[in-house]
């Protein structure tokens, strides 16, 4: 059985040092920068491929099922983010008698996991952005981005990504 966590708000946020929360925002921009260096690249090679041949009807049809594909594979990655947020940040995870350690050790170990459980979650959130732009490339090789725009919603994640990082941080 899990012991109460002996541990105030007060010296949780004392642990949130500048320092700590340099790291932090540090390791969030270092992986979305995936993300938004592959959105760069798709819109280069997009603006490059216009005036190909036009798109055949079957390159619509599996633009279709990628894009829907990719709508299922959003909304399954943000309950994912948030189901491992929870997870990560569990008490249960500090393993030992949280009673025997000192309250800066319990605050250190919360930061710690507070920051791997950030980490859990947006990389769910890069996967599915990082899909979605596979998706646009896809779109953009054969000229479908070019004959139909709305297909630019799959990149949609890209965006809402950082948002819900930055709502943490």
């Amino acid at each position: 059985m899990a012991t109460p966590l002996s541990l105030t708000s007060s010296q949780f946020s004392d642990a949130l040092t500048r320092e700590n929360l340099q790291v932090t925002r540090l390791v969030h921009a270092a992986i979305m920068m995936g993300p938004v260096f592959f959105f760069m690249v798709v819109l280069a090679f997009s603006f490059q491929q216009s005036g190909g041949p036009p798109p055949r009807a079957s390159d619509f049809e599996v633009m279709n099922i990628l894009s829907v594909v990719n709508a299922l594979l959003f909304i399954l990655a943000l309950f994912l983010a948030q189901f491992l947020s929870g997870f990560l940040f569990s008490p249960d995870r500090l393993g030992q008698d949280t009673a025997s350690i000192t309250a800066e050790k319990l605050a250190s170990q919360c930061v710690s996991m507070q920051r791997t459980a950030d980490i859990g979650r947006i990389a769910a959130l890069e996967g599915a952005a990082l899909f979605g732009l596979a998706v646009c490339f896809i779109g953009a090789t054969n000229n479908v981005l070019q004959a139909d725009p709305s297909y630019w919603l799959n990149a949609l994640s890209t965006l809402i990504a950082p948002t819900s990082m930055c709502s943490t941080s």
